[in-house]
């Protein structure tokens, strides 16, 4: 069975900060704040400390700028654009992204499955089903980590989430190797 091309994203334009910018300046225009002729009207969120001078929040973009960023997403359509964005949209104002986690994954042994001798059809068709999902979750992941040239991490699917410190470190061992991210 082949499937089809996968094209994770590439609709999306690239971002600039001027984009950025054009951006905050259209919500401070709604806002009813005047931007006329102001080269960067993220200036507006500066506050001017006791002694007169204006601070921007240079600490925050310092720190993102040094943080490490991990993604996490599933291999769904929808989510699979949001992760691909950060790869376009961080880099003006934060660390490219170290790793994707998939979460929710499903086994691969599910891809060449066979049902055991006298399965009814129904489960045998339910199976092979699951079995092509599995196929397109590989798939997108591969696609993503050999396209950004990040570490994958998959997460298998569990039937109820980590609420606690425990049950989280346990998601953490099953996911297998999370590469060394700090």
């Amino acid at each position: 069975m082949t499937l089809p091309e996968l094209s994770l994203a590439t609709d999306f334009p690239a971002v600039s900060r001027e984009d950025w910018r054009a951006l905050v300046a259209g919500v401070l225009r709604k806002s009813g704040v005047d931007t006329e002729g102001l080269d960067r009207p993220e200036d507006r969120f500066a506050r001017t400390t006791y002694d007169g001078i204006a601070k921007r929040a240079r600490q925050i973009e310092r720190h993102m700028r040094k943080a490490t960023t991990v993604v996490v997403t599933t291999s769904d359509p929808a989510p699979m654009r949001e992760a691909v964005r950060f790869f376009h949209a961080l880099p003006e104002v934060a660390s490219r992204p170290a790793a994707v986690f998939f979460n929710r994954s499903l086994p691969e042994t599910w891809i060449d499955a066979r049902p055991p001798r006298g399965t009814e059809a129904a489960l045998a068709a339910n199976l092979a089903r699951w079995g092509v999902e599995a196929q397109k979750q590989r798939s997108a992941r591969r696609e993503l980590g050999e396209r950004h040239g990040v570490a994958i991490v998959t997460v298998p699917w569990q039937r109820r989430p980590p609420t606690d410190l425990d049950s989280l470190a346990e998601m953490i061992e099953t996911a297998g190797s999370v590469p060394q991210l700090w």
